[in-house]
């Protein structure tokens, strides 16, 4: 029996499927799998509990279509997984450019023939940012397939929440850390000079 709170339209139905769909978008930020499973499991019980129960009826009879929609979410899916892996891999590798950056800005240019002197003994520049890129806890690492695929497939088993997500979120941090790069250093002026006397 269909209750009238989720009938099409109502402030109800918008509820109870808007609210879930952010904490999906959340759930796919923050990659809790378990939180995910669990708010379309307890959506989907409340919509064949108090939905429509002609919805059950339409399922059983039109297995094909089923099939259909299901082949064509995991292609979707498997679509979205290459875009969200390229996404992904281009903030890591913006990391690891602002990590080498940051070590040249401390350490000097990176080349190989300047010599130093290390606690591993005398390395080239190119030599010694290498190890520190292998060793340095701060240093981020160059992403695997092999050691994200739990990542790559929640991001496909999830694909319209984490879509969604990626496509509204990561061309706005791109625009501002776009903006900050070209006005860092005026950022920097000021706090030099509210403590140049301190």
């Amino acid at each position: 029996m269909i209750c009238a709170f989720l009938e099409f339209g109502t402030i109800w139905f918008w509820l109870a499927t808007l609210l879930p769909f952010g904490l999906l978008l959340y759930c796919v930020e923050a990659e809790k799998s378990g939180t995910a499973l669990l708010t379309i499991i307890s959506v989907a019980a409340l919509f064949v509990g108090f939905g429509d129960p002609g919805i059950l009826h339409w399922v059983a009879n039109h297995p094909t279509e089923i099939l259909e929609y299901v082949a064509g979410y995991v292609a979707i899916g498997i679509v979205w997984g290459f875009v969200k892996w390229y996404f992904y891999l281009l903030n890591a590798r913006d990391q690891m450019v602002a990590f080498k950056n940051k070590w040249i800005q401390e350490n000097g240019a990176i080349d190989d023939t300047t010599m130093v002197n290390t606690g591993y003994g005398t390395l080239t520049q190119k030599e010694r940012y290498q190890r520190d890129l292998k060793t340095s806890p701060l240093a981020p690492k160059i992403p695997t397939a092999q050691n994200n695929q739990g990542r790559i497939i929640f991001w496909m088993s999830y694909w319209p929440a984490s879509a969604v997500w990626t496509l509204l979120n990561d061309p706005f941090k791109r625009v501002f850390q776009f903006v900050y790069n070209r006005l860092g250093q005026a950022f920097e002026s000021m706090a030099h000079r509210m403590f140049k006397d301190i």
